[in-house]
């Protein structure tokens, strides 16, 4: 799995929580995945998220219980089809600080 590219859904994002317009989050995502199926031959194999806590001893990359249903979900939906789907979390406190990204790709399992 190659990740190449990486696109902002419309949603609105808190600190402890994201509100999404699920119908308009995923007409959003049909609408750019057959745009890159047609102009590059590529799929969405996954979502990107970030933790933006503190610049404590620790990465703040992980999957909260949130996060993991999530992606079960998205699993569970896109794997029989041939897309294994990927999670990414991103510290961005981090990643600026030390000058480098921090960021980390999970899978979920039941």
């Amino acid at each position: 799995l190659i990740v190449t590219d990486a696109f902002p859904l419309p949603i609105e994002g808190f600190e402890t929580r994201v509100i999404a317009d699920d119908q308009g989050v995923v007409n959003h995502m049909i609408a750019l995945n057959e745009s890159l199926e047609l102009s590059r031959n590529e799929k969405f194999m996954g979502w990107y998220h970030s933790h933006p806590f503190d610049l404590g001893d620790h990465s703040h990359c992980f999957l909260s219980q949130t996060d993991l249903s999530t992606q079960l979900q998205w699993q569970r939906a896109e794997d029989p089809h041939g897309n294994p789907f990927v999670a990414m979390v991103l510290d961005p406190l981090r990643s600026t600080h030390q000058g480098i990204p921090e960021l980390k790709a999970f899978r979920a399992f039941p």
